[in-house]
């Protein structure tokens, strides 16, 4: 199926052609040349894919502009989505070889749980030689850099459908050259032509030969479909010219972008109900059968394109079959009672009353002196047919805001976060996204200008830490973020299932950027949740864990004939000369440091790591003589135990024990199915190991824990526990002859505090136990939490922030493809150190490296020399370096593609519960530095006269000056150098 298209543009003619394999072949004719673009657009759905280009696609043309017009084909029947239109229009510039292409979706139902394939785009005939990703870099400058391609074909490479359906780490281990994202553009350059995609976060898959627009829309989203439309459609702009000036001309297109037109999804509007706190308002839309929410805006209150004010899902338990429901449509009753500070939104019996049980009722409480709205939720379920399987939080539509906070790993900030249409979306309380139960939206203000309500905060305060999806999405032409959460309630499919959703929802306008937000968050934690530890500085720890200046990571030789394949993310720089390297390495870099360490040992069992576990007895046949000498040098060992799962087959492919024993106490899905996942770990036939998650409440796992456990304190003499998984996933269990409401809820997490005292029960007063990646309601239990994935782009303190001395936060990831990169460690460990957090994770062989050694050697000292300082000290907000800061621009760590520019004069300033300060300025370039220390001075109360650091280690203080407010320190900082200040408050 071919269209052709004569245009009036600077691009002639364009030809859409469908092809047999279902990708949308676009060729353009003009004086420069031909181009030809392929995209292979699609949406996975329920387990199956959908193609968006088929025979009945429908074409025209209005002017300059293509309309694409199609509905969705299942790869192996041909049946679409019911219901969903997708529209693609193509505007073809009148000055430019260029075309901007949107997609707008819609839908008569909400439509969830997708990933999407959106302008994944290949192209032909180009021959490209190199690639150039533009964006701006830390400091807010033009940055672009150019990549030679490889000029010999990788034979191992996947291309686009096989790298769409193979398992990510199999992917990589098969991919030599790594694919990149930039977050403005990236141009491709060839032998025969040019093109340039501008827009979203394109990432190049280098290999596979194609880029991904909006690669962050391809993870599994709950945002509801229909909210990319009208004013919201993700697009992006196609150049097919090489520019003189790429930032100018980017500059230029962006502001010749076709309007898009206005989506009107509301129905007739019967009343308009304010709601409003201070400055903090928006409008509700009550219709005949629906509420509506329209936006909050940062500036002038402007109408945008309203959203339900919340989504449900139910099951229907006579025909098995699930309903989506919304707040905008086909409500029975709508009610709404306004009461000063108060706001009852009731809507009843939705699909026009053919659903009768069901009312849902969402409450605002305003609070106009903290520009703050309260919100509380419930869905009353009366129905003896119908069960609640997923409840929203009241939606939110905010417009006008520049830079997304969201509490990813340490913290992680999105500049111009519109206008990559990114998608953001994750499971609290997981290890990665969402660790924390909040996020913000903020308008950047420089150094010395007082913030005047310039931020919007949202969390959920929840004082159970119940799980639930938090996401938020940009749009780029109408500059609003949608942000959204929502619970799945206990007892799925099960009829009558009342639910009210945990916690409070808080919107409140604040003032400054991502440190305020995590201030109000804070103090809802130190003040309610039930997860942190009342114990500021963390006694309750042992002595030596809560002090550790320094963590390394290593494993015992590989002898087992089926252990394969080695943790890769620990793969050492240098392979171990001696079997006995393992403990000898590690003990030379104890003598040579001159500080305590902590060993995180991997592989110390004989069994494969990740397979046949809890199986983990007889252990190495070094193991007791490596621990001895460990001991003997001052070396604490933790050793890693799998926390979580249960090898389906525990006896080398067999089932020795998990049917019999393991099973019964396995977590279950809603069909009974026990929940597994699958690693890098082989079984001896090849198969992937299928690990098993065991349910926290059983007994069965509490006591297979401890006894594992108590044989490596009691016969090895360990000083810790590694628990891999616990406080990085989160699951839910639904065997009905457990001890727990089966679904989801806080039981979970609840359950493993149960389990980790247990575990503490008998073993000697100063053995430690952590566990990987950190969540917030993990900190109590564990002494630590393992932050080894914390080397994300755009990283900000927010997690120390909210529980700086009341857990330890334990190392980072240093190996991989980052191991041989000095500016990087320098980089990673200076900052590790400014977040409080404990050294590491380091492979001991760093003690033989002159290029990272002394540098780790003089943090280490840092760290040690403040052990009781850190111990128990809070954050404050870290000083802004300005003037001539290096910046370091390199790929991030192990699967990273985002391209970094890391501030390289690292900077953080604590207070201990004395009111006792310390700030610490670290240099981790490799060149001398002359810039400007800034600091609020209300926040800091420095002293009055300061001539020089109480440490300066190629530091020098030049001067100090204060104005509006705003304190400054001329600094000198050499290459590697550490100004320390310490003062009282």
């Amino acid at each position: 199926m071919q269209e052709r298209f004569d245009l009036t543009a600077k691009i002639r003619q364009a030809t859409f052609t469908i092809r047999e394999d279902r990708t949308l072949e676009v060729k353009t004719f003009s004086r420069s040349g031909t181009r030809t673009l392929v995209f292979h657009d699609s949406i996975r759905m329920g387990g199956k894919r959908y193609h968006l280009f088929t025979d009945n696609t429908k074409f025209r043309a209005i002017g300059n502009t293509i309309i694409l017009r199609t509905a969705t084909a299942e790869a192996e029947s041909g049946a679409p989505i019911p219901g969903l239109t997708v529209t693609y229009r193509f505007t073809f510039d009148e000055i430019l070889a260029a075309f901007y292409l949107s997609v707008s979706y819609g839908s008569d139902i909400r439509r969830a749980g997708c990933e999407v394939c959106l302008m994944d785009v290949s192209w032909e005939g180009l021959n490209e030689t190199s690639f150039t990703g533009y964006e701006y870099d830390a400091m807010g400058k033009p940055f672009e850099h150019t990549f030679k391609l490889p000029t010999e074909k990788n034979p191992l490479a996947l291309d686009y459908e096989a790298l769409k359906t193979t398992r990510l780490h199999v992917a990589l281990e098969r991919t030599k050259t790594r694919p990149h994202t930039f977050q403005k553009a990236i141009a491709l350059h060839g032998k025969s032509g040019y093109f340039a995609i501008i827009g979203g976060t394109p990432t190049y898959q280098i290999e596979a030969g194609f880029i991904q627009t909006f690669f962050e829309m391809e993870k599994k989203m709950s945002t509801d479909l229909r909210f990319y439309s009208g004013k919201n459609s993700p697009g992006a702009w196609f150049l097919l010219d090489q520019p003189k000036d790429f930032f100018a001309v980017c500059d230029e297109l962006e502001s010749r972008t076709p309007e898009l037109p206005e989506q009107v999804a509301v129905p007739f509007v019967e009343k308009t109900v304010s709601l409003s706190a201070g400055g903090l308002g928006c409008d509700l839309l009550q219709t005949k059968s629906g509420v509506w929410i329209d936006a909050i805006c940062a500036g002038e209150k402007v109408s945008c394109q309203p959203q339900p004010l919340f989504y449900a899902d139910l099951w229907d338990t006579k025909y098995e079959k699930a309903l989506a429901l919304d707040a905008g449509y086909g409500w029975e009753r709508v009610e709404i009672l306004e009461r000063k500070n108060y706001l009852r939104i009731t809507l009843s019996d939705p699909e026009n009353g053919r659903v009768t049980g069901i009312t849902m009722i969402a409450e605002a409480f305003t609070e106009p002196d903290k520009e703050r709205i309260i919100w509380k939720m419930k869905a009353v379920n009366r129905s003896d047919r119908w069960s609640l399987t997923n409840v929203s939080y009241p939606q939110c539509v905010a417009k006008g805001y520049e830079t997304a906070y969201v509490s990813s790993y340490s913290g992680m900030l999105f500049h111009h976060f519109n206008k990559r249409c990114t998608a953001l979306c994750g499971k609290y309380p997981t290890g990665n996204r969402f660790n924390m139960a909040y996020l913000a939206l903020y308008n950047p203000a420089p150094v010395g200008e007082r913030h005047a309500r310039n931020g919007f905060y949202m969390g959920i305060h929840d004082a159970d830490g119940t799980p639930k999806i938090i996401g938020l999405v940009g749009a780029p032409q109408s500059d609003c973020a949608l942000i959204y959460s929502e619970c799945t309630p206990p007892y799925q499919r099960r009829a009558g299932n009342s639910f009210t959703l945990p916690g409070r929802m808080i919107w409140q306008r604040f003032d400054g950027d991502w440190f305020d937000a995590s201030l109000i968050y804070r103090d809802f934690v130190m003040k309610e949740a039930k997860w942190i530890s009342p114990l500021r500085g963390r006694t309750d720890s042992p002595d030596w864990f809560r002090h550790m200046p320094v963590w390394i990571s290593h494993y015992l030789p590989n002898e087992n004939p089926d252990a394969d394949p080695i943790p890769i993310t620990l793969k050492a720089k240098y392979p171990d000369k001696e079997p006995a390297d393992w403990y000898r390495t590690a003990i030379k870099l104890r003598e040579e440091l001159g500080v305590p360490i902590a060993y995180h040992l991997y592989n110390w069992h004989w069994v494969p790591f990740n397979n046949d576990n809890p199986n983990y007895f007889p252990v190495h046949y070094d193991l007791k003589e490596g621990m001895k000498a460990l001991k003997e040098a001052d070396v604490r060992v933790i050793p890693y135990v799998q926390g979580y799962f249960w090898d389906m087959r525990d006896d080398r492919g067999t089932d020795e024990r998990y049917t019999r024993e393991a099973l019964p106490a396995a977590a279950k899905k809603i069909n009974g199915e026990p929940i597994y996942y699958t690693y890098a770990s082989k079984e001896p036939d090849g198969e992937y190991s299928k690990l098993s998650v065991m349910c926290p409440t059983t007994t069965t796992w509490k006591n297979e824990l401890r006894q594992v456990c108590r044989r490596l304190y009691t016969d090895f003499g360990v000083d810790g526990i590694y628990l891999d998984v616990v406080s990085l996933n989160y699951d839910q269990c639904c065997d009905d002859t457990h001890l727990h409401a089966p679904g989801w809820s806080d039981y979970w997490w609840k359950a493993f505090a149960e389990l980790v005292a247990g575990l503490r029960d008998g073993a000697p007063e100063d053995l430690a136990i952590i566990s990987e990646c950190t969540a917030d309601v993990f900190n109590g239990m564990m002494d630590g939490q393992l932050s080894w994935t914390w080397t994300q782009v755009d990283s900000v303190p927010s997690y120390p922030c909210v529980y700086g001395g009341r857990s330890a936060i334990v190392g980072r990831l240093y190996t991989s493809n980052k191991r041989d990169d000095a500016d990087y460690f320098r980089f990673q460990i200076s900052q590790s150190l400014v977040y409080g957090q404990q050294l590491g994770w380091f492979h001991p062989e760093i003690v033989n490296d002159p290029a990272l050694f002394p540098f780790l050697k003089k943090m280490a000292r840092v760290r040690w020399d403040k052990r009781e300082f850190f111990a128990e000290a809070q954050m404050l907000r870290p000083a802004i370096p300005e003037g001539d800061v290096p910046l370091l621009d390199c790929t991030a760590y192990l699967r990273g593609q985002l391209w970094n520019h890391e501030v390289l004069i690292q900077t953080g300033t604590w207070e201990d519960a004395s009111g006792h300060r310390v700030m610490f300025v670290i240099n981790a370039s490799g060149r001398e530095a002359d810039i400007t220390l800034a600091v609020y001075e209300d926040e800091y109360a420095l002293p009055a006269d300061i001539t020089s650091f109480d440490v300066e280690d190629g530091f020098r203080l030049l001067g100090d000056s204060t104005e509006g407010g705003v304190r400054r320190l001329r600094c000198r900082i050499a290459s590697e150098g550490v100004g320390i200040l310490e003062w009282d408050k």
